[in-house]
C-alpha cells in the first residue's frame, strides 16, 4: 500500500545499510520480494508476517484505507507487544500525518517518519538487536543521506501532487449553435480555477463520456485563460495559467442530446470523467475531474 520506488529505497537503505541479507527480506510492494508468481499470496504474507523477527510498516494515506493492512497491523502489534516475539515499527510517509494514524491499532503508539533522520537511526539500532551483521556507522550514515535526499524528493512531489486539490470546476456550460459552417454545433464548457498558489501549464485532455451521454466528436484539446472584463485568450493546445487564473476548456457534443438530458446529467455527475495533463514546477501530472 505504498509506492513501489519508496519500498525499495528503503529495502536498499536496511540491506546496504545494515548488512541484512536481500533474501531475508519480504515486502509486499516489490517485486521479487513479495508473493511468488502462482502462489496464495494471503497465507504466504501471514507466514512471514508470523516469522518475522521485524516487521515494518509505512503508513500511507491508503494505508488505514485497507482492512487487510489493518489486520496485518494488529497481529504485528499482537507479536510485538503482547507476545514480545518481533520489532513493530511504524514510519509515516507523506502525504500521510499523525492524526490520521491515531486511532484503532495505532492510538496512543510512537510513530516514525520516514524523512527523519532519528527514526532511521532507531530502525537500525532495532534490526541490529536481531542480526550478527554490523556494518560500520559510517556506511549506514552514508546510505542514510542518500535515502533522506530521495525522500526529500519525493516529498517535494507529493506536494505537488496535493495542490492538484486546489485546481477546482467553478461551472459547467453548455451552448448550441446550428449555424452553418460550424463542426461543433453542441458543446460543454468546463470553467476551472488555479488556486494552486503557483503557475501551471496546461499540456492537454481526456474526456471518458458517462453511459448516458453520446459520444462526443474526437478532437484535440484547446484551452483558454480568462482576462477579464468577459475576455478570453485564443484558444491554444497548451497554455500557461496563473496563479488565480480561470482557464476554460470545451467538448464536442452530439446536439441530438437535449438540454434536459445534458442537465440532469451534470447535476448527477455522470456527463463524464475529465483527464488533465497539468505541468507544476517542472513535473507533470494527470488530474481528474467528473462532470
Amino acid at each position: 500500500m505504498v509506492d513501489a520506488a519508496v519500498a525499495e529505497s528503503l529495502v536498499d537503505l536496511i540491506c546496504m545499510g545494515t548488512g541484512v541479507n536481500q533474501e531475508d527480506v519480504f515486502c509486499s510492494s516489490i517485486g521479487g520480494l513479495n508473493s511468488a508468481n502462482g502462489s496464495h499470496f494471503v497465507p504466504d504474507i501471514l507466514q512471514h508476517l508470523n516469522s518475522a523477527d521485524v516487521i515494518v510498516a509505512v503508513l500511507s494515506p491508503s494505508y488505514i484505507k485497507s482492512e487487510f493492512c489493518l489486520a496485518e497491523a494488529g497481529a504485528a502489534y499482537l507479536r510485538s507487544q503482547v507476545h514480545k516475539s518481533a520489532s513493530f515499527v511504524l514510519l509515516l510517509v507523506q502525504p500521510a500525518d499523525y492524526e490520521d494514524f491515531n486511532k484503532g491499532v495505532f492510538h496512543g503508539l510512537q510513530l516514525g517518519r520516514m524523512d527523519d533522520a532519528d527514526s532511521l537511526d532507531e530502525l537500525r539500532d532495532i534490526v541490529a538487536k536481531h542480526f550478527s551483521k554490523h556494518l560500520k556507522t559510517s556506511i549506514w550514515n552514508n546510505k542514510r543521506v542518500v535515502f533522506l535526499r530521495q525522500m526529500q524528493a519525493h516529498n517535494a512531489r507529493i506536494g505537488l501532487e496535493e495542490s492538484l486539490k486546489d485546481i477546482v470546476i467553478q461551472r459547467v456550460d453548455f451552448l448550441r449553435d446550428m449555424s452553418r459552417g460550424i463542426t461543433f454545433k453542441s458543446k460543454v464548457y468546463a470553467h476551472l480555477k488555479n488556486m494552486t498558489g503557483k503557475d501551471i501549464r496546461m499540456k492537454g485532455s481526456e474526456w471518458s463520456p458517462g453511459a448516458k451521454l453520446q459520444r462526443p466528436i474526437p478532437r484535440n484539446s484547446v484551452f483558454r485563460v480568462f482576462l477579464g472584463e468577459n475576455n478570453w485568450s485564443q484558444e491554444s493546445a497548451e497554455i500557461l495559467v496563473g496563479d488565480g487564473q480561470t482557464f476554460s476548456l470545451w467538448i464536442g457534443l452530439d446536439p441530438r442530446q437535449s438540454d434536459d438530458e445534458l442537465r440532469e446529467m451534470r447535476e448527477n455527475h455522470r456527463l463524464g470523467l475529465l483527464k488533465l495533463t497539468i505541468s507544476i514546477a517542472g513535473s507533470d501530472f494527470v488530474l481528474t475531474r467528473q462532470l
